[in-house]
């Protein structure tokens, strides 16, 4: 999750370097063509028939793993997949049609086998699988309305900046050279990324105007003469020092290669594309979420299908949030009442008065703060859990930071917590944030998933957002029955305003994209309701504005682990361990909800 500053700069150039201005009147570049990267789909598919059921689960989906390269780079598996690490993910509207006929072919395969003559084990791939492939396959006709370029983060032109950065391995001298290679395919992939502009524009879909402005603002400092302070550049520059095999020639070598392709090649790439936002940003909506868009309201009820993994309904979920909200800010008031705050404060005001009555953590020992709080959780993990994540994770700057990243599955690269030290923070808040995104939360759940002797698909993949962030919402809520609030007034509410928000997230999610809200009213929402600055707030709503639907998942998917283990609890009494249901939640991979209640179901009734 993120906790934002301020909206209009809150990705502030996404690691480029900032304060240049744009450069004017340079000559038109040479227009570069989106080119896909087409195979032959039958063959592929004809490689997968007749396998047996395991073989099967494995062949297939490495074959969709296969068509994203930098996924492939993401979770370390290019040396298991054979394939080497030297391209970028083909975006272009041609790769990703094929790419859906892949599924079709795949699923179909997937629907020849008997299911009743699977083991156990193989029956749960099997309904984890069909739910996955079939979950794509309803999105095809939408494949359009998710815009093809906005602001956020996960945006093709900001995504490139966090792959090179921090996901791109540069270990070795064959590290360096993929680096170069892909480096040199930005110019296509932001080809392609403009073409499905156009297509989006064809087909009635375009972001709304603030999102273009602040993207536009994103990469006004990628010009002619500042290869070398982009962090494409100045990345490479400091990994080259480490890798030994190469001396100091070689290394120059790899430098001057990557600022010949960032001069030629990368810059007016995203000069075309600044050209290309700009020409949109005098046509694009002022507000309006999912139902403005052709056939909107489809498009939004399966986007809530595909993140809660549940068939909830926008006015279900809407309803739900306001009840969870009023809930919640019950249990507010209780705390705030016992450290004697006025009854007739706003929520910004009684937040205000817990930032500055619960102490505040100097920038430069915020990092520091976060490593201690993981630490302390980490040996306390025993009071709930009997397995433990493989591996350590990483604090590490960020400047909008606040998010998870996994690591590779060998543990070459360390999952890694993203966290904001650009200024002083209130101490209430931070070790809600941290138990979620690291222990118990995301790195507890996703590296012990990624261990797991399972299919593939099952342990990795992002397609089961209420499993992967309900767990993460749920360890918030467990480390409070866990006691670990019980001296510290503050830092609950530091958790209940973030349970709250997940909440409010309902609320405004739906509002937004299924009621009519304008941005402003849900930001005022979101305000008076939550107790976040005004500046806050915008940053929240324009995410949701980005991609609708996935802020709910958070709260349906806690909501329905406490359900299920409630069950657990009501029908094995005193055989009930809480270890063990977390091992079973944990150790049977990334599945939907529905999935879950079976698995938890089984669980039970094997007592």
């Amino acid at each position: 999750m993120h906790t934002l500053s301020t909206w209009v700069k809150a990705l502030v150039m996404v690691a480029v370097s900032a304060g240049v201005l744009w450069a004017c009147g340079q000559s038109e570049p040479q227009i570069v063509q989106c080119v896909p990267r087409l195979v032959s789909i039958d063959t592929i598919s004809a490689g997968l028939r007749d396998l047996e059921p395991d073989e099967f689960f494995e062949r297939s989906y490495e074959q969709l793993l296969l068509r994203s390269p930098e996924t492939v780079t993401a979770y370390g598996l290019a040396a298991m997949l054979s394939m080497p690490e030297d391209q970028l993910d083909d975006i272009s509207d041609a790769y990703q049609n094929q790419t859906f006929d892949l599924q079709a072919d795949i699923l179909t395969l997937l629907e020849s086998y008997d299911r009743n003559s699977l083991t156990q084990q193989q029956q749960r791939s099997y309904d984890v699988f069909h739910w996955m492939l079939e979950d794509a396959l309803a999105g095809r006709e939408f494949r359009r309305h998710r815009f093809a370029v906005s602001h956020w983060m996960s945006s093709p032109q900001n995504d490139l900046f966090l792959f090179f950065k921090d996901i791109h391995p540069l270990k070795t001298e064959r590290d360096a050279t993929n680096y170069i290679s892909r480096l040199s395919q930005i110019e296509n992939k932001l080809a392609c990324l403009r073409e499905n502009i156009t297509l989006g524009r064809q087909t009635g879909v375009l972001p709304l105007r603030f999102m273009l402005e602040i993207a536009a603002d994103q990469i006004r400092a990628i010009e002619p003469g500042a290869a070398r302070s982009l962090a494409f550049y100045t990345e490479l520059e400091i990994k080259l020092e480490s890798i030994k095999e190469l001396d100091a020639s070689r290394r120059q070598y790899f430098l001057n290669k990557a600022l010949a392709i960032l001069e030629q090649s990368v810059i007016p790439a995203y000069q075309r594309l600044y050209e290309t936002l700009q020409d949109l940003i005098p046509q694009a909506p002022l507000d309006g979420g999912c139902s403005r868009l052709p056939d909107g309201l489809n498009y939004y009820a399966y986007l809530l299908n595909h993140h809660t993994t549940t068939q909830l309904s926008s006015e279900e979920i809407h309803t739900l949030g306001l009840d969870e909200v009023e809930r919640i800010q019950n249990q507010l008031r209780v705390l705030f009442d016992q450290l004697g705050y006025p009854q007739d404060e706003t929520l910004p005001e009684l937040f205000s008065r817990a930032a500055v009555d619960g102490d505040t953590i100097p920038k430069d020992q915020v990092i520091a703060t976060y490593e201690q709080i993981i630490a302390n959780a980490r040996g306390k993990l025993d009071e709930a859990f009997d397995i433990l994540p493989p591996f350590d994770v990483e604090v590490i700057e960020h400047p909008y930071g606040g998010f998870y990243l996994e690591g590779t599955l060998d543990g070459s690269r360390l999952g890694a917590f993203y966290a904001y030290a650009g200024s002083d923070l209130p101490r209430y808040d931070m070790p809600t944030l941290a138990y979620h995104e690291t222990i118990p939360g995301h790195h507890l759940q996703i590296s012990i998933n990624q261990a797991l002797n399972l299919p593939l698909f099952r342990r990795l993949g992002g397609a089961f957002t209420a499993y992967v962030e309900g767990w993460a919402l749920y360890a918030e809520y467990l480390v409070k029955e866990l006691g670990w609030y019980d001296t510290d007034i503050y830092a609950d509410l530091g958790r209940l305003q973030y349970e709250l928000y997940r909440a409010v997230r309902l609320v405004v999610d739906t509002g937004l994209h299924a009621k009519g809200w304008g941005f402003e009213q849900a930001v005022s929402y979101m305000v008076q309701n939550l107790g976040f600055s005004h500046n806050t707030a915008q940053g929240q709503v324009a995410r949701y504005l980005v991609i609708p639907g996935q802020a709910t998942a958070y709260k349906i998917g806690m909501l329905e682990l406490l359900k299920l283990r409630k069950q657990a609890q009501d029908q094995l009494g005193q055989q009930f361990d809480l270890k063990e249901f977390h091992r079973v939640v944990l150790q049977s991979g990334r599945m939907p909800l529905g999935t879950l209640a079976s698995v938890v179901s089984e669980y039970i009734q094997s007592h």
